[in-house]
């Protein structure tokens, strides 16, 4: 399978069909940004004029998208993949959309005798340049080796977490939780601050301590209290979509959700301030206007 197709190339699908093609892989691509699609052009990419084009020229297609709606359209709606994928063929979604949707339109791709793998990403535009993703993949492990030497382009750790739909429910649940977990940690920063306890020293006891983690290094300090909300490593927009996702999920499952409710109703917050637009981890502001204090690291390096 060495004809690859990759419909999506915005800021995390360019890089990693950069890095598929980088591997000797023959890459079709496809975008409605034509801009893009013309520098990549420009690049020895190959253009298909709609994804079922993409779809009919390539062995294993690719779509890194938004929403749900975006990879429904895609594949299921007029000059979509479905119409133009073969037999035998591999169609990999590696967007963060909800389980249902994956279910629905893989059933539409078994039906044309080809097969369907969910494998959203996680860490980041870093990663995605890199090609250090962590990629938590849902359907058949005979499908998932077929196109691991193609996943492996783009990531270093491929988890298969169960049936088709399995990779989308991980990522939620990852999501979610990093979500809740940066949240009220940046609200207890805060209160520290509140009674006089100096942030840098305060991050270093915790880090020393039973509340370390990765989403306290990574996240709250490295972004939040250094400030750097203009690192759009991942808007807080994306985290609220992925938040509503993870909700309507358990919704339609009959599984009432505590704290994911909370953290979202914190970024409703956040937006409805007239923030939102930067990095997710501005969500420290909400606890700061109220508490009238600021959380920071006094190293902004």
């Amino acid at each position: 399978m060495s004809k690859i197709g990759f419909i999506g190339v915005g800021v995390m699908g360019r890089p990693m069909a950069s890095n598929v093609r980088k591997k000797g892989y023959s890459v079709t691509i496809y975008d409605i940004n034509k801009t893009a699609v013309e520098e990549m052009r420009k690049e020895g990419f190959a253009v298909a004029g709609s994804p079922r084009e993409v779809a009919e020229q390539t062995d294993v297609i690719i779509t890194m998208l938004p929403s749900s709606p975006h990879v429904a359209a895609v594949t299921l709606g007029e000059n979509g993949v479905l119409e133009g994928i073969r037999p035998g063929c591999v169609y990999v979604d590696m967007s963060t959309i909800d389980p249902t949707t994956t279910v629905e339109v893989g059933a539409k791709i078994q039906g044309k005798g080809a097969f369907m793998l969910d494998s959203p990403v996680v860490k980041g535009v870093s990663s995605a340049i890199d090609g250090t993703l962590t990629l938590y993949i849902g359907g058949e492990a005979a499908v998932l080796e077929k196109v691991r030497p193609v996943l492996e382009c783009m990531g270093t750790t491929l988890l298969h977490m169960g049936k088709l739909g399995a990779g989308e429910v991980t990522k939620l649940v990852n999501n979610m939780c990093l979500a809740t977990i940066v949240g009220a940690t940046s609200e207890v920063f805060v209160f520290g601050a509140k009674l006089g306890v100096d942030t840098d020293k305060l991050f270093a006891a915790l880090e020393n301590g039973s509340a370390a983690s990765r989403a306290l290094s990574t996240h709250v300090k490295a972004l939040g209290l250094k400030r750097k909300f203009d690192k759009l490593t991942f808007p807080a927009g994306f985290m609220m979509k992925d938040l509503d996702l993870g909700l309507k999920t358990a919704r339609d499952n009959g599984f009432p959700l505590f704290y994911p409710n909370l953290t979202y109703t914190l970024y409703s917050m956040l937006k409805s301030s007239g923030r939102g637009k930067a990095n997710y981890s501005e969500i420290i502001r909400i606890f700061e206007d109220y508490a009238g204090v600021l959380a920071e690291s006094a190293d902004k390096a």
